[in-house]
């Protein structure tokens, strides 16, 4: 049997974010014959939801408790010291530089990084040459073609740029007793039409406008509930304290839940009449993937991944979104959906379409293939 490949992951967490995912997911299916793993973890997640799952299969898992940038530069060094990694595997944007220079300072084989949100949003306070660094790797990997499209919109290399398309979590299924303690929990009645967000509460994820949605559809669908699940993120709770503090000003505490992390995204999608996605910076859409893979009605923001996944009034809504204007796309969004509220077997089409495409289009074992053949040293 050939030595195995020894990959080194960076990640800034390590629990229900989108990249997060992703990684878990890749090192679940990748094969332990040919591969042994680690991963650094730079920042403490609020829910350790995943490190057993992957210790259990072998997988090495480095803690870094450390607030401060040198300490986790030094903890990085300690890591590639100690593992002596063939590759080192950058899975957020930002760390590429790290994975990129350490790479090269100690003579790696192979050195990967990655972009999953918008380069027109993320980079476009940045100069030119500082936006370069978020691309530093041999390969990048980004899991949406709308990506390689805005980097060459802007003028970056995207001849290092390789596609590979999200893992899908294929054993998933909604669970009957946690559905029923979430509409107990959320005092949802048979009469509610509820619709489901899932993000954690950072600026990109647009839950605010999200809100004035809401508010705007209450007006006219009373019996709405809104459940927005995701986490605080550390440095960021203002965005969480931002959407309480909306929440008040609208009066609406029975309509609009912000529900903290919850494990089983599945069960909570599967109680959605309507799945919607307001971010405006985005790859692809792990939540939306779920969503579709439920045969549940969708709406989104045209961002991203998601107009490679949804196909406007085929098998879902997908809505432009501008800040300049905001009270206009409010007004349209909110239309839209209480027309959709008003058809239920037009929902019934889009989440039967979704699924469809979803079967057809995604397939973990093609997946698990494109990260072999990154994976292959020459």
């Amino acid at each position: 049997m050939p030595k195995k490949i020894k990959i080194l992951n960076l990640s800034s967490h390590l629990g229900i974010g989108g990249s997060e995912v992703q990684l878990r997911l890749a090192s679940l299916l990748l094969s332990p014959n040919f591969y042994n793993l680690a991963i650094i973890i730079y920042n403490k997640s609020e829910h350790y939801v995943f490190n057993d799952e992957l210790r259990n299969r072998g997988i090495k898992i480095f803690q870094c408790n450390s607030k401060s940038v040198l300490l986790k530069l030094i903890y990085t060094l300690f890591v590639i010291i100690k593992f002596k990694p063939d590759i080192i595997h950058s899975w957020n944007s930002y760390i590429n530089p790290i994975a990129y220079f350490f790479g090269k300072l100690f003579f790696i084989k192979k050195i990967i990084g990655s972009f999953r949100g918008s380069p027109l949003n993320e980079l476009s306070n940045y100069k030119n040459w500082k936006k370069k660094f978020f691309l530093l790797g041999d390969k990048i990997v980004v899991n949406s073609t709308e990506i390689i499209i805005e980097l060459k919109e802007i003028k970056l290399d995207s001849d290092k740029v390789i596609f590979i398309p999200n893992l899908i979590e294929e054993n998933k299924i909604p669970n009957q007793g946690t559905k029923n303690k979430f509409l107990k929990e959320y005092k949802i009645s048979n009469n509610d039409i509820i619709i489901v967000n899932i993000g954690n509460y950072r600026p990109e994820k647009n839950q605010k406008f999200l809100i004035e949605i809401i508010h705007q559809m209450s007006k006219s669908i009373p019996n709405i509930k809104c459940l927005i699940v995701g986490q605080k993120i550390e440095g960021k709770e203002n965005i969480y304290l931002e959407l309480c503090e909306n929440i008040d000003k609208y009066n609406l505490k029975e309509k609009v839940i912000l529900t903290g992390f919850i494990k089983d995204s599945v069960s909570i999608i599967d109680l959605a009449d309507i799945y919607i996605h307001t971010s405006i910076s985005e790859g692809t859409s792990n939540a939306i993937i779920e969503a579709m893979r439920l045969k549940k009605c969708i709406v989104t923001t045209d961002v991203g991944g998601a107009k490679a996944l949804i196909t406007n009034k085929e098998n879902g809504l997908i809505l432009p979104h501008n800040k300049i204007n905001e009270q206009f796309y409010t007004n349209n969004f909110s239309n839209n959906l209480i027309e959709l509220i008003k058809n239920n077997k037009l929902r019934e089409t889009y989440g039967k379409n979704a699924y469809n495409f979803l079967a057809i289009n995604y397939n973990n074992s093609k997946t698990i293939n494109l990260f072999d053949n990154i994976y292959k040293l020459k």
